[in-house]
């Protein structure tokens, strides 16, 4: 008959045959933190156009959003006067 032998490790004898058997890994190379650039913000006339409206519909009980939305449709259609009011464009004179 065969006899079998029991052998017990301990938690550290484990761990250190687990590491052994395993290849060496390279460490793993640290990267600069990045800097983060902001973006100058250019304040244009067709901005403060559309800012100014934004503003006026606010206090008129617009939600922002909608405000907003419509502040920038009628500068794209350049319905937007010099301080947010309505600039009627390609009027006709007789």
């Amino acid at each position: 008959m065969a006899s079998t032998v029991s052998v017990s490790y301990s938690h550290d004898e484990l761990s250190a045959l687990e590491r052994a058997s395993e290849p060496e890994r390279k460490p793993a190379k640290k990267r600069k933190p990045t800097k983060k650039r902001k973006k100058a913000h250019l304040r244009t006339k067709a901005s403060d156009r559309v800012r100014a409206k934004i503003r006026k519909l606010i206090r008129e009980g617009v939600p922002r959003e909608e405000a907003t939305a419509m502040a920038l449709r009628m500068e794209r259609e350049g319905k937007l006067g010099p301080k947010g009011g309505y600039h009627r464009s390609g009027s006709k004179k007789d």
